[in-house]
């Protein structure tokens, strides 16, 4: 034994003029016992002017105790950064990585980042190409809107039942991606949005709701649809047809499959088919 790892704490910055970062802000966890689990990484939110510096915040989760013991490492904690008047980061190193271990790596935490441009604040999972559990958006998670996603570097994010992420903004995976039964991933708002990346994408429901919404699904990605609804529009207007380049869930402009939405949102797979050879290569058309 040994003892599991403390947690990180939670640190709220509200700083009226602007934030320099040369050091480290830390909320990491603490390193586990040699039988135990690392403690998870804590949360900071900053809201600031302007972030400069070429330091370091960091949530990561804490490390297994090493040697043969069977430690869990913590998962990572939470980052959010709201800029009131500057448009980056400077060189500030943002940190929320899994925890290592012997038995099992801890899974990524998230980084949030809102540009004052910015409607809807940027939405990160990276866990540094360590082959860790999943980062979970569960049912406790309030109001879960963000604008662009980037899942990179073999992070891994997951939607428990009956959970709605809706996306304004870009779909980027370079990790892996699952939604579970009943889960939703909706791309709202009216812009056109790109799905890009290398990475795994495991939806359960896949839900683009606007009239004119196109997204555009690039080559070389992996797909899969759930059982359930390919693209559905619950008020019966928008994409009338949805295509993608899929085969065996790769995303092959070689083998075009056309997926078509009646009135009430439902796909209609009996006219895949027949319509697959007459679409055109390329992403998503635009709904009436």
């Amino acid at each position: 034994g040994g003892g599991g790892g403390s947690g990180g704490g939670a640190v709220i910055l509200n700083v009226i003029g602007n934030t320099t970062v040369d050091g480290s802000l830390l909320a990491v966890g603490q390193m586990s016992g040699a039988d135990d689990g690392a403690g998870s990484g804590g949360s900071i939110f900053l809201t600031t002017s302007n972030l400069t510096g070429s330091g370091v915040i960091n949530v990561s989760g804490g490390l297994g105790q090493g040697g043969s013991g069977n430690n869990a490492g913590g998962g990572g904690g939470r980052i959010a950064i709201v800029l009131a008047a500057g448009s980056d980061c400077g060189n500030v190193s943002m940190q929320a990585y899994g925890g290592g271990a012997n038995t099992e790596k801890g899974a990524a935490g998230t980084v949030y980042l809102k540009r004052p441009a910015d409607e809807y604040g940027a939405f990160t999972v990276n866990n540094t190409n360590a082959t860790a559990a999943a980062t979970l958006i569960s049912t406790n998670v309030v109001d879960p809107l963000v604008g662009d996603v980037a899942v990179l570097n073999l992070g891994r994010l997951t939607l428990e039942s009956n959970v709605t992420l809706i996306v304004m903004g870009n779909w980027t995976n370079s990790g892996y991606f699952s939604g579970a039964t009943g889960s939703t991933l909706r791309f709202a708002g009216t812009n056109e949005v790109t799905v890009t990346g290398t990475g795994s994408n495991l939806f359960y429901h896949l839900l683009c709701t606007n009239a004119g919404k196109a997204l555009d699904f690039f080559h070389g990605q992996h797909l899969v649809l759930g059982v359930a609804d390919a693209v559905d529009d619950r008020r019966g207007r928008g994409l009338p047809l949805v295509h993608v380049e899929l085969a065996h869930g790769l995303l092959d402009e070689r083998e075009p499959v056309l997926l078509v939405v009646d009135d009430e949102g439902r796909p209609k797979p009996a006219e895949r088919r027949a319509l697959a050879q007459d679409a055109p290569a390329g992403g998503v058309e635009r709904g009436n």
